[in-house]
């Protein structure tokens, strides 16, 4: 099954560069071009390869990439001012040869401010996800082979390929491109950032992984932004993975069907998910994929089917069912593919198809790389403040001078 191969184009982050601060303006935007107009031709070089660096590459070269740029634009502004006013470029030029230091002294702060302001404005447009991870993720790098192998290990290289393309557009139709708005509102990464904690908290003690953990909030509810009461379907299911009434009270909870009901507590159902997902990967031979579509299917649905199969084909029964997914590389890829299992899917929801497996992997795709875009912040802010730490004690120095 493919759902769409046309290819999501994806844009680089922009960051407009603002003007120095402090008066008289003239002199500051001189000073600028004067000062740094060698370095805007190189700020400019440097944009360029930024530009056109692979996009696994971007995340890392977006904020130099703004500083870069935003000197090349202060060297043409200022180059620019002085050709307007050759008066008092003539004046400024007479008063730089003669008394250099007191005349590029002042200059250098703001100067350096500008760039500062560049390199703050790119992190607070980082700091939420939902507004800059569309333009950096890069589907088609390690993270989405690694996502693949995680839910698909025993897929061919053929289904592998299929799997990517499938899991890299719905990626796409999450995250947004630039013609389609995200499916995922901003709303989304708060709610998750928030609850990330108890997730990792739940992963430690029972030992699993989170991406999956969130890629399955993601699919059911788009990280609990329609878990909620308004929500809630015939069945009773509702929350952030809209567990059914009968479900919860499997888990030794009962239902309520208000704001108190269990189905609507994090801390309620993410241990009970991470649990889940764990048992039934194992149940599954370590797959994955057949753990998450059993999720609406049900396990024993999903067994049946695995059997059905392997009689069509000639496959031992006689033995586990993760051995028999193991055995064989199994995939839900495989059942679909099975006449008699159609039939029955077409009468069913497409949280029931393979489909519900491929937002899942692409939910923790998404997660993936907010995880690698907050990581990136993190370690560009403390070199910011690393680099502002030195330069300060240096500004005072030349003042007292």
């Amino acid at each position: 099954m493919t759902i769409d191969s046309s290819e999501i184009p994806h844009e680089q982050a922009e960051v407009g560069p603002k003007p120095p601060r402090g008066k008289p303006i003239g002199d500051k935007l001189i000073t600028g071009g004067a000062k740094i107009g060698v370095k805007g031709v190189i700020g400019a070089a440097r944009l360029t390869k930024n530009v056109l660096s692979p996009p696994t590459r971007l995340v890392g070269r977006n904020i130099w990439g703004a500083k870069w740029g935003l000197t090349a634009a202060a060297g043409s502004i200022g180059l620019g001012y002085g050709a307007v006013h050759p008066a008092e470029t003539r004046n400024y030029t007479k008063n730089l040869v003669t008394n250099p230091v007191s005349v590029l002294r002042p200059a250098v702060p703001a100067a350096k401010d500008a760039l500062l302001d560049a390199v703050d404005t790119a992190i607070s447009k980082l700091r939420d996800p939902s507004l800059e991870i569309n333009k950096n993720s890069g589907e088609n790098d390690l993270d989405l082979k690694a996502t693949a192998n995680l839910y698909w290990p025993g897929a061919t290289e053929a289904d592998r390929q299929k799997i990517e393309t499938n899991v890299s557009v719905m990626h796409a139709y999450y995250v947004g491109t630039k013609d389609q708005p995200p499916l995922l509102p901003p709303e989304t990464y708060s709610i998750l950032k928030s609850k990330i904690g108890l997730i990792e908290k739940s992963c430690i003690k029972t030992p699993w992984l989170v991406n999956p953990v969130v890629g399955l909030a993601i699919a059911e509810s788009r990280g609990g932004v329609d878990g909620n009461l308004e929500n809630m379907t015939e069945s009773g299911a509702l929350g952030p993975f809209m567990m059914t009434e009968g479900f919860i009270r499997d888990h030794g909870y009962e239902p309520t069907g208000d704001k108190n009901d269990p189905g609507l507590s994090w801390e309620i159902t993410v241990p009970i998910v991470v649990k889940e997902l764990k048992e039934r990967t194992e149940h599954f031979g370590g797959n994955l994929g057949l753990a998450v579509w059993s999720w609406h299917r049900g396990v024993q649905a999903v067994d049946d089917d695995l059997i059905q199969l392997a009689q069509q084909r000639g496959w031992s029964t006689d033995v586990s069912v993760a051995q028999l997914v193991r055995d064989n590389n199994v995939t839900e890829f495989d059942l679909e593919e099975d006449s008699v299992i159609q039939e029955e899917l077409k009468l069913r929801t497409q949280n029931s198809t393979v489909i519900f497996v491929l937002r899942n992997a692409a939910g923790a795709l998404v997660w993936v790389h907010v995880h690698q875009l907050e990581e990136k912040i993190k370690l560009d802010e403390q070199q910011r403040l690393a680099t502002k730490a030195i330069e300060l004690p240096q500004q005072e120095h030349d003042k007292a001078a």
